[in-house]
């Protein structure tokens, strides 16, 4: 994304940025890189802007929940626009000076699930490790410290604006478009930690946000196992979700961040017949009686949701997935279009 003459400002620019007035030339720097390449225009980052967002940062969010699967909700704080705006350009800071490692798969370019479980398609046993709290357990004191490091090298006054700016009531908030590479940055020295620790044992290791996954064709994960994967975790400041750790055999539906990994990648069963459970009552209930029958999620920031939109992105989803060629997303595909067409 960047020439290597850029990238070396970028980063001489970090290790130098020791005041709010460095901190928004380099934004606005990486702000008009980031306009040029894209051909937009961009508006300058004024120093009050930032001062603003920074002493009045905890005021700056809107509180929302969401729904997840278990039935319990998952608390959003979103930033609102000024504070959205400076999070979305340190964001394109931090991820123009780190690489995260190749066995990270949450919040990176041209990764996502898919690359994630294919690392594990066809392996004996598969062991999901959820780590729990993970956002709230990432204090902005962690965040100013990691950012004192290689690559980053900023100095401390440096990293504690980027730690103030970033953070919700002393923690990374789950909404902030900052939060995602800030999380990947924490986990550095515990992915490091995992390959190592997988290496040695005959595994494959990838993480996706608090997704942590090692699959094997060893019957390696004994007692011993656990008990090191656990001291591993805790030392680098995170804790077990106990709930949610599974050892999965060949005999069972093996799944990888929602996505199962038998055979190949695929998505559950149950997801393809919803689609199709759609499609159908649209087909020969209308349109209308769908509508009315959606249900809208408890906490959304919107008050309604389109039936048509959600099915779309169901079917987005499903080609994600299953490739542009996949028959059944062609034949899925096709009587959506029809359907919607009229």
């Amino acid at each position: 994304m960047y020439t290597i003459t850029e990238h070396k400002a970028i980063s001489l620019a970090a290790k130098r940025c020791r005041s709010a007035l460095d901190l928004v030339k380099l934004l606005n720097a990486i702000g008009r890189l980031n306009a040029a390449n894209s051909e937009s225009e961009y508006v300058e980052l004024s120093l009050k802007q930032l001062v603003y967002c920074l002493h009045n940062a905890d005021m700056e969010y809107r509180y929302f929940e969401i729904p997840k699967k278990s039935g319990s909700t998952r608390s959003i704080h979103a930033p609102k626009r000024g504070l959205k705006r400076i999070q979305h350009l340190i964001s394109e800071l931090l991820q123009a000076l780190f690489e995260p490692d190749e066995s990270v798969h949450g919040f990176v370019r041209e990764r996502s699930i898919v690359s994630n479980a294919k690392e594990h398609v066809g392996a004996l046993y598969v062991l999901n490790v959820d780590l729990k709290d993970f956002f709230p357990t990432i204090t902005q004191g962690r965040v100013k410290a990691v950012l004192q490091l290689a690559p980053f090298d900023f100095p401390e006054e440096g990293a504690k604006l980027i730690a103030g700016l970033c953070s919700f009531a002393g923690v990374l908030p789950q909404g902030s478009p900052a939060s995602p590479v800030l999380t990947n940055i924490v986990c550095q020295r515990l992915d490091r930690r995992m390959n190592l620790f997988a290496l040695a044992r005959g595994c494959v290791y990838t993480r996706y946000a608090d997704d942590m996954t090692l699959s094997s064709d060893e019957r390696v994960f004994d007692g011993k196992f656990f008990l090191k994967l656990e001291r591993i975790v805790s030392e680098e400041g995170f804790r077990f979700n106990i709930k949610k750790t599974r050892l999965l055999d060949k005999s069972t539906r093996q799944e990888v961040t929602g996505l199962v990994v038998n055979e190949k990648v695929n998505v559950p069963r149950e997801f393809v017949n919803q689609i199709r459970a759609m499609l159908h009552n649209w087909e020969t209930k209308g349109l209308d009686f769908c509508q009315d029958k959606l249900e809208v999620l408890k906490g959304h920031p919107a008050e309604t949701a389109d039936f048509a939109r959600v099915l779309e992105g169901k079917l987005m989803f499903l080609r994600m997935v299953r490739g542009d060629e996949d028959t059944l997303v062609i034949r899925l595909t096709e009587q959506f279009n029809h359907l919607k067409n009229g």
